[in-house]
């Protein structure tokens, strides 16, 4: 399924975690591009999920090389703007949307 949110879209069914084991605080990949801003690669978030914050930040964002690039200001803007509405809205974790392993942690020690 994918997010489609500021026009960007967010590959959550192919989101894989990378790091971490507990919701408190983990990293995964998740490919993400932007409609009208050309922005297409795999984007590395922190997330860090609790019952008093749910927070997802950009760390990198990688090419199809997997090499580090920076998107245009306009691409920018709206993948945060649309990674604040993750957050916001409490997407992380979500049964329907983030794979089994995502889903596990974060109803796991950041619930308690």
């Amino acid at each position: 399924m994918e997010l489609r949110k500021y026009g960007v879209e967010i590959a959550c069914e192919r989101c894989r975690l990378i790091r971490g084991d507990s919701a408190v605080d983990f990293e995964i990949v998740v490919p993400v591009s932007t409609s009208d801003a050309g922005t297409a690669g795999t984007a590395r978030l922190h997330c860090a999920v609790s019952d008093e914050r749910h927070q997802v930040e950009l760390v990198a964002l990688l090419d199809a090389g997997g090499r580090t690039f920076q998107p245009s200001p306009a691409a920018m803007e709206k993948l945060s703007a649309a990674l604040e509405s993750v957050a916001r809205h409490r997407i992380c974790g979500n049964q329907h949307i983030c794979p089994s392993d995502v889903v596990r942690i974060v109803a796991g020690e950041g619930r308690k």
